[in-house]
């Protein structure tokens, strides 16, 4: 008997699969029942839930305007289940379940000018907002490295378009090189995105810095956590043996264990906080800091955001009292 579907939640028939390149594959979901799709703008992701009870974020790379999600799926080598499962057992007609779609990367469509700058997979997000672009006049240009030619997922959509170059080569210093050549300076309004493997990123921003890009024009998703510092675990099991953290709404105060997550401190006590992907990435599970510091682990939120909020998934408390709008 499969369990409840959480609220929000729906089920999705596969209509159709296409092999994109070698290593990845796009999916087309439709609805089962006769009913409008949630809405979602460029940027989102969705939520697909795996057959061991666990959960997977792929961006959405189809049109908003569909009767349709599209997502697109590289096969990892190191897969932790999804993307194999995906491309091994799932075939045209069969059912998913499927969350609302979620944006952590929305897309702004008062930007003056789009720099939108991806490698490989790094392309689903950015492809609406591409297309966004295109349709409301705003200037845009799509910079997307991969290996070779047939490593391009959406090809046929990209080669021949005018704002959009691609750097194709397997030297990544050679690709680093031309990005950073290709960098414009920053404009008052224009927006860079990027999405793609964490040193394509950490190389993009500098160039960015480089030619003048503020902070607040540069937007960034990631498709794997940060890895911790070295130490970084060491160091808070070595902090004080027990911290008060206390659940406003909830109206008790419990000690976290040294190492623990707030989420785990929380599930421990019996208290709900609504989750995603459990890595920091999809801040699904944002909460409100009430008093204190946490220890942030995360790879979502911004030094900014990082005053009033915190995701328990994968962060903790630090050694003094912390207190929590949950």
């Amino acid at each position: 008997m499969r369990a409840p579907m959480p609220a929000g939640w729906r089920e999705m028939r596969v209509r159709g699969i296409r092999l994109e390149t070698d290593a990845i594959r796009s999916f087309e979901l439709t609805p089962i029942a006769p009913e409008p799709l949630a809405p979602w703008t460029p940027g989102a992701h969705l939520d697909i839930a795996l057959p061991d009870g666990g959960m997977r974020q792929y961006s959405l790379c189809g049109d908003p305007a569909e009767a349709a999600y599209r997502i697109a799926v590289k096969r990892e080598p190191a897969s932790r289940g999804g993307s194999a499962w995906l491309h091994d057992a799932v075939t045209p007609g069969m059912v998913l379940r499927v969350g609302t779609p979620r944006n952590a990367f929305g897309f702004d469509p008062q930007a003056t000018q789009l720099v939108l700058m991806g490698a490989g997979i790094g392309i689903t997000p950015l492809l609406p907002m591409w297309r966004a672009a295109r349709r409301a006049g705003i200037p845009v240009a799509l910079h997307l490295a991969a290996g070779a030619r047939d490593e391009v997922p959406f090809r046929e959509a990209l080669e021949d378009a005018d704002d959009v170059r691609l750097y194709l080569d397997r030297a990544p210093a050679a690709i680093a090189q031309a990005l950073a050549q290709a960098m414009p300076a920053w404009a008052a309004g224009a927006l860079l995105y990027t999405c793609g493997p964490a040193g394509f990123m950490e190389h993009v921003l500098r160039c960015a810095g480089q030619r003048g890009w503020p902070d607040h024009a540069l937007r960034m998703e990631r498709f794997a956590p940060i890895a911790p510092a070295p130490g970084g675990d060491r160091a808070a099991a070595a902090g004080p043996s027990q911290v008060p953290v206390r659940f406003a709404r909830s109206g008790i105060t419990v000690q976290a264990r040294p190492g623990e997550s707030l989420l785990a401190l929380a599930r421990r006590h019996g208290i709900d906080i609504g989750t995603g992907c459990e890595q920091g990435l999809c801040g699904a599970c944002m909460t409100e800091v009430a008093e204190g510091v946490p220890e942030h682990r995360d790879s979502y939120l911004s030094e900014s955001e990082r005053e009033r909020w915190v995701l328990p998934c994968v962060s903790g408390c630090g050694a003094l009292p912390l207190a929590l709008l949950a």
